[in-house]
C-alpha cells in the first residue's frame, strides 16, 4: 500500500513511530509529527486526544509486532525440532532479538526509552511499556516452564537479555548479545537444562 492510499490514522501512527524511535518522545514534537505525516492538527486530535495517547498506541502496535515475531520464531523452531525440550526453543526468541539489535533501524528499545521519559508510576505511557515487558517475560516463562514453573528462571533470563539490548545500543557493542547468550546458557544449565 502506498503512502497516498494509506488511511490517515495509520500513516500518522507509522510516522510517529519512526520519529519516536529515532529521536525519543519528548524530543519529537507534535508539529514535527504533523509536518512529516501531512496530517493537520484537527485530524491528529480527532484520532488522539493527547500526544501521550498517540505514544501509547505506537507502543501497543510495536508490542504486537515484536510479540508476533518472537512467537513465530518459537513456533517455527518447535515445528523444525519437535524433539527438543520446550526450553530449548527459547533460543529462537533470543535469536529474533539478536537479529533486531543488528538491524539498520535499531535505535535502542522504544519501551525502555518510553519508561525513562514517562517515569510516573501510573503514567499510561510507562504502563504500556511495562505491559510489553511483562508480555515478553510471560512468553519466556511459558518456554521455561519445563525447567522452572515458578517463572524465576525466565525473569533472570529476561534481565540478562534486556541488559544486552541496552548495552548493544548505548555502547554500540556488537558482542553484547553474544555475551548475554553465554550468561543465559549458564543460567539454563544451572536449572538443569543442559548446554545451549
Amino acid at each position: 500500500m502506498t503512502r497516498s492510499t494509506q488511511p490517515r490514522r495509520e500513516h500518522l501512527i507509522e510516522t510517529a513511530r519512526r520519529l519516536f524511535n529515532a529521536h525519543g518522545y519528548h524530543q519529537t514534537g507534535i508539529d514535527l509529527i504533523m509536518r512529516e505525516s501531512g496530517v493537520s492538527k484537527t485530524t491528529m486530535y480527532k484520532y488522539f486526544a493527547t500526544k501521550e495517547d498517540l505514544i501509547a498506541e505506537v507502543l501497543r502496535r510495536r508490542s504486537d509486532e515484536l510479540y508476533a515475531a518472537s512467537r513465530a520464531a518459537v513456533d517455527a523452531s518447535m515445528r523444525e525440532r519437535p524433539d527438543l525440550p520446550r526450553h530449548a526453543h527459547y533460543w529462537a526468541m533470543f535469536s529474533a532479538t539478536e537479529a533486531w539489535t543488528r538491524s539498520a533501524d535499531f535505535c535502542g528499545c522504544m519501551f525502555m526509552k518510553a519508561a525513562s521519559e514517562y517515569a510516573g508510576a501510573d503514567d499510561p505511557v510507562r504502563l504500556a511499556a511495562a505491559a510489553h515487558k511483562a508480555r515478553m517475560e510471560a512468553l519466556a516463562a511459558d518456554l521455561f516452564r519445563d525447567l522452572d514453573p515458578s517463572g524465576a528462571l525466565a525473569a533472570k533470563v529476561m534481565v540478562v537479555s534486556e541488559g544486552a539490548v541496552v548495552t548493544a545500543f548505548t555502547r554500540r557493542d556488537p558482542q553484547a548479545m553474544a555475551n548475554a547468550r553465554a550468561v543465559i546458557a549458564v543460567l539454563v544449565a544451572a536449572a538443569g537444562g543442559g548446554e545451549a
